[in-house]
């Protein structure tokens, strides 16, 4: 085999060697991106999860503290109702 013959032939293997690597990479990166895209999804969702439980939850200890407010205003004004008859008799 001559020295021309032996040059291509290295040079055809790292044609194919590169063609084999740059195919794998291209899938490689189809996967990873493909894994990125899934997670990133289901970490939307849960993210999604999360702020809606917190703007219910807020919700309802809004709900309790207006209660409680208003029961202690309730509390309050018939305690001053009293003291008045109190001072007054």
């Amino acid at each position: 085999m001559s020295y021309t013959d032996q040059i291509k032939n290295v040079l055809e293997t790292v044609v194919e060697t590169a063609k084999e690597t740059n195919e794998f990479v291209i899938t490689t990166g189809k996967e990873v991106v493909s894994e990125v895209v899934e997670a990133g999804e289901q970490w939307i969702g849960l993210g999604k999860k999360a702020v809606d439980g917190g703007v219910k939850l807020a919700g309802i200890q809004q709900e309790v503290t207006m209660s409680a407010i208003e029961e202690v205003k309730g509390q309050l004004s018939e305690t001053a109702k009293r003291f008045k008859e109190i001072v007054k008799s």
